[in-house]
């Protein structure tokens, strides 16, 4: 895997991601993604920070993760007051900025060492291959993800999986830089956990990493309001998960509040306040799914309710 991938990667596990993007919808329908250029703010070169504090941050993190790899064979170099530089054994050297998590932990400090380990969590997972085989459960807790994925699947008969509606499932995984490795039953008995268990965790994580994950808001012509993830971490589709996020949504609509994951890497939720644009905007997830064939996962639609997300027995025609 080149740098930029594998750097691409990095961001999205570690909750460090660009604030914002700009989703254009073609003639066609179907959905672009041109995200904005990145610009020079305090958060990514220290403009206005203190430069004594962010050095002394971003050289606490670097001692952190040092000492979670435990001498792997890694070197760790300061390039600035808020990057340092990952040199691996093999491949090219990843460049990981901290200006945002500095800032996240500034402005919410109750939650700053859980951001910490989050952010730690996802360097260690990609640098070490993430082999849940050699972690314990103290760490595996804390690098579990809940991905969605079609089912039945090969890894469906062996792996910790959880039934959700459309022919789809929740599979256990952790991420690593080159696929999520599924968590398998042998896993959680090596860990003496029950399944259960592992998902809630699961799930703690995917709602602390997705704090930093842009939600899109954008209300189109119809007057149907958008909802959009789109990060490219491998997670999008698994928000659909955050119950509590799609519950708050609910309660400032009036109607019904549908949401389609054509993709892996893609989530769309709109308001069907409007009939001929919601038959538009559901045209254009059909678009998506055909577009998708790698991550690709339904075409069908789901309904968010003060209950929960379940599935949305309308079809698409």
């Amino acid at each position: 895997m080149d740098s930029f991938s594998l750097a691409a990667l990095l961001i999205g596990l570690t909750m460090v991601l660009v604030s914002g993007g700009l989703y254009i919808l073609d003639r066609r329908g179907r959905r672009a993604l041109r995200p904005a250029e990145p610009e020079a703010s305090q958060e990514d070169d220290g403009a206005g920070l203190d430069e004594r504090a962010a050095a002394a941050f971003t050289d606490a993190v670097m001692a952190r993760l040092g000492e979670r790899l435990g001498g792997e064979g890694v070197v760790l170099n300061r390039q600035n007051i808020l990057q340092f530089e990952v040199v691996a054994r093999q491949g090219e050297p990843i460049m990981v900025p901290v200006g945002r998590l500095m800032v996240a932990c500034q402005n919410n400090p109750a939650q700053a060492e859980a951001s910490i380990e989050a952010f730690l969590g996802g360097l260690v997972a990609l640098l070490s291959e993430a082999d849940p085989s050699r972690m314990g459960w103290e760490e595996a807790q804390r690098a579990l993800l809940p991905e969605m994925a079609l089912r039945p699947t090969a890894a469906s008969e062996q792996g910790v999986s959880f039934p959700f509606g459309h022919d789809l499932e929740v599979r256990l995984v952790v991420p690593s830089a080159r696929r999520a490795l599924v968590v398998t039953t042998a896993h959680l008995e090596r860990w003496a956990v029950r399944p259960e268990q592992a998902r809630k965790a699961a799930l703690a994580n995917l709602a602390r990493r997705s704090a930093e994950v842009p939600l899109m808001e954008h209300r189109d012509e119809g007057a149907n309001t958008l909802y959009i993830y789109e990060s490219q971490d491998g997670f999008d589709a698994s928000r659909i998960l955050l119950e509590d996020r799609w519950r708050e949504l609910v309660e400032r609509h009036e109607g019904r509040l549908l949401i389609a994951i054509p993709s892996r890497n893609f989530l769309i939720a709109f308001t069907d306040s409007n009939p001929e644009h919601g038959e538009h905007i559901r045209a254009r997830v059909l678009d998506d799914w055909m577009d998708d064939e790698s991550g690709r996962l339904t075409w069908k639609l789901f309904e968010a309710t003060y209950e929960g997300v379940r599935p949305y027995e309308v079809t698409l025609h």
